[in-house]
């Protein structure tokens, strides 16, 4: 069973939780940068990995900042 932050987002719904553009987000996962799979043409991507990754930029900018 998945769990709240365990449901798929489409690229577009990845690029608005990022506030980034389609194709910024679209090199992320390319870049393998945030796990994803693709389902036909479209892109698949766990909203865990997308929080996982947003939460690791976080990090990156406060120890850039000390």
């Amino acid at each position: 069973m998945l769990t709240m932050t365990d449901r798929e987002l489409t690229l577009a719904e990845v690029a608005a939780s990022l506030r980034v553009s389609a194709d910024t987000a679209r090199e992320l996962l390319v870049t393998a940068q945030i796990p994803a799979r693709k389902q036909g043409r479209q892109w698949r991507v766990r909203e865990s990995d997308v929080e996982a990754y947003k939460e690791a930029q976080r990090t990156k900018r406060q120890s850039r900042k000390e």
